[in-house]
């Protein structure tokens, strides 16, 4: 020991293998919520971030991979994870993202004290309001889902028919896959996917005529098209293309 300094180790391993959950999770946020919170909050305990992709979560959840995607997109609004990074998989197209858990330790405290001072109000309001609980009527109760604007699919579809294939017909089978995406994606994250397909001639050439339906299948076919990158063709070259046509 030098100068009075030392240097102690916990190995009493007594805070292992367990998380800590707020009470503030489980009292604003439905089922789906705090199981996705849990398990994101498990594997970043032991990692320091959530590099899980949707297919192993899903697993652990016991649910579909679109539903953790799509509460996981509503804990991202809460505030309650943030997005910090992004990968490929492998050799794929594909993207996994990388999450951490928010600190909601000063809230939950905060939002607590306040009640045990007698204080009636639920709706306690943080500085930073993205820590707050959703509207309720963007939350989830029970099986209800929030409606979705018949305007905003109609703008979609249209900008797809603009975009893609004019001859494409908004069946209700394809009305219904929007509305699905919908519930996953904004409205402008739906555009982006229809301008990047539009701008890649392979795309284009292999998939315009599949129609609205198939464009909109799942969320899988939304990511991977949201993150293609558009291929944009020199100017000289294009030039170049353009004398030889007129040469024929």
């Amino acid at each position: 020991m030098k100068n009075g300094n030392f240097k102690i180790k916990d190995a009493s391993n007594d805070r292992k293998y367990f998380a800590m959950i707020p009470y503030f999770i489980v009292n604003h946020s439905c089922a789906y919520e705090q199981s996705l919170y849990l398990v994101m909050k498990r594997i970043a305990s032991e990692t320091g971030s959530c590099w899980a992709s949707p297919q192993t979560i899903a697993k652990m959840m016991g649910v579909a991979p679109n539903t953790v995607r799509k509460y996981r997109k509503k804990l991202e609004q809460r505030g309650w994870i943030r997005k910090i990074g992004s990968r490929p998989i492998g050799r794929t197209n594909q993207i996994t993202y990388e999450y951490e858990i928010v600190d909601l330790w000063k809230l939950n405290m905060n939002f607590y004290s306040k009640k045990r001072k007698g204080s009636p109000d639920e709706s306690f309001q943080q500085k930073d309001e993205s820590l707050q609980p959703m509207p309720e009527k963007g939350a989830p109760i029970g099986n209800k889902e929030k409606g979705i604007d018949e305007e905003s699919l109609k703008k979609i579809y249209a900008h797809y028919a603009d975009k893609i294939n004019k001859s494409s017909r908004l069946t209700d089978g394809a009305k219904a896959k929007i509305k699905q995406r919908l519930k996953t994606y904004k409205e402008e994250e739906l555009f982006k996917a229809i301008n990047n397909f539009s701008e890649s001639k392979w795309w284009m050439d292999n998939n315009a005529h599949q129609g609205v339906a198939w464009f909109f299948q799942n969320d899988e076919r939304i990511d991977k098209l949201l993150n293609l990158k558009p291929s944009k063709k020199p100017e000289a070259e294009s030039k170049y293309d353009q004398l030889e046509v007129l040469k024929d």
